[in-house]
């Protein structure tokens, strides 16, 4: 385990304390993307509570004891577990000895309303909370705390749903609805994240007893952290953020212009009976490339790699017209001993930036086969869209007195099923990789 100098956030927060908003917002989408990790596979923690979330060196929150984390079920049916967790923080189906994923987001979601308004929806002892927690309708954060926007409260009510399928969807969406939901309020700063920081008592802190919440106005007011909170600067993040391209990844997007440089102009050539006619197959293996790094990466990623590594693979690449004897049924050729017109490069490079759009719907994480799946549609819709760009009635065919179909069968379909064979295993290597690495928290 990462080591959490900071402690847990019940001792930074102990019983009776309310957080500002913009904190509570912070702290809950630290953790719903580490337990979206979680239930990404197929674990459920069944006890989210203030004592079992740890800050780290950096006061980054960790979640801690999956001591009694068990697997999630396929089935919406959850065969019966044995009841264990902390009742104040557990789920009506939890008590049922049925957990699910839904079931962390719940708890969660008491953990904001306790730091919101400085105490728990349910009180009372365990037969009293737990029969609290399977009938009774937590009361409205606002009869509590007035301050609080009309929209919180909805998104945390919502999470407290008693059925775990009126909640959200997943508790990453809860997290989100969160963050929408309070966009007015002022983001916190690092120094109120900080135990250590005098900022963290003077103004993070607020007992329960007081007459409003805390809103923190920092004096680190300079240009820069402007244009972060503008409009403009929260679009441009948000797009960053969602197609994956970070600082730190800008050197496996050059990794991955490098390799496509220098592998984009190899192409096999099979010859289908009769050897001497039109019916080839052309079958580029190393279009995988641009493909995975736009699936991993982020649209960016995909457009660089496909568009810059064709580029100067095409002008680079050592000529090599022919490997193989004219008896031979494969050949090993280079693009650029072929007079292939300029639309091939906006071919792959629509290839690999529509590739990179399933970012957005995966949020990187390929553990799970529906994930995969996810990325190799659209691996196909990316290729399908660079093939009609090249091979369409705008301009001439490569082979004269080909129609498009014929095309489609021995040039996409084929690439087509190369990719959608290679792609699994370069995700499963990339992720071995990555095992026990916690996902980005945007």
């Amino acid at each position: 385990m990462d080591y959490a100098p900071n402690g847990s956030l019940r001792q930074c927060y102990p019983k009776g304390v309310r957080l500002p908003l913009a904190c509570v917002t912070a702290y809950v989408k630290q953790a719903a993307s580490a337990l979206h990790y979680a239930h990404d596979q197929r674990l459920i923690h069944r006890d989210i509570k203030p004592e079992n979330m740890l800050l780290g060196r950096n006061n980054e929150l960790l979640i801690s004891d999956f001591g009694i984390a068990v697997f999630a079920h396929s089935s919406l049916s959850e065969s019966t577990q044995q009841v264990v967790g902390t009742a104040a923080y557990m789920a009506p189906e939890q008590l049922q000895g049925k957990p699910r994923p839904a079931s962390d987001q719940y708890a969660l979601a008491i953990v904001a309303y306790e730091w919101l308004c400085g105490e728990r929806p349910f009180h009372g002892n365990l037969t009293e909370i737990a029969t609290q927690q399977m009938f009774t309708d937590p009361l409205p954060l606002r009869e509590k705390v007035p301050d609080i926007p009309l929209a919180v409260e909805r998104v945390i009510m919502t999470a407290l749903a008693k059925d775990p399928r009126q909640r959200y969807s997943t508790i990453l969406d809860f997290a989100t609805a969160l963050e929408c939901s309070s966009e007015s309020i002022p983001r916190p700063t690092q120094a109120m994240l900080d135990p250590k920081s005098p900022m963290f008592s003077q103004v993070l802190v607020v007992r329960s007893n007081d007459s409003a919440l805390a809103v923190t106005h920092s004096s680190t007011t300079s240009k820069e952290q402007a244009n972060v909170d503008s409009p403009a600067g929260k679009t441009g993040r948000k797009l960053f953020a969602a197609e994956g391209i970070k600082k730190q990844q800008v050197f496996y997007v050059a990794l991955g212009v490098l390799l496509y440089t220098l592998s984009s102009n190899f192409v096999l050539l099979i010859h289908l009976p009769p050897v001497h006619g039109s019916e080839l197959l052309w079958i580029l293996p190393t279009l995988v490339i641009p493909v995975a790094f736009g699936i991993i990466y982020g649209f960016w990623a995909g457009l660089v790699t496909g568009g810059l590594g064709y580029f100067l693979g095409s002008y680079i690449s050592i000529v090599i017209r022919s490997n193989t004897v004219s008896s031979s049924s494969i050949s090993f050729l280079t693009l650029s001993a072929l007079p292939l017109p300029w639309y091939f490069h906006l071919g792959v490079l629509s290839t690999g930036s529509i590739a990179g759009l399933a970012i957005i719907v995966t949020k990187g994480r390929y553990q799970s086969i529906q994930n995969i799946a996810i990325a190799e549609l659209f691996s196909v819709i990316g290729i399908l869209s660079g093939f009609f760009i090249v091979f369409n009635s705008f301009w001439p065919h490569l082979y004269p007195n080909e129609s498009v179909l014929i095309d489609f069968t021995h040039i996409a379909l084929p690439n087509m099923m190369l990719v959608l064979i290679l792609l699994p295993i370069l995700l499963t290597i990339h992720g071995r990789f990555n095992t026990g690495k916690r996902p980005p928290v945007p």
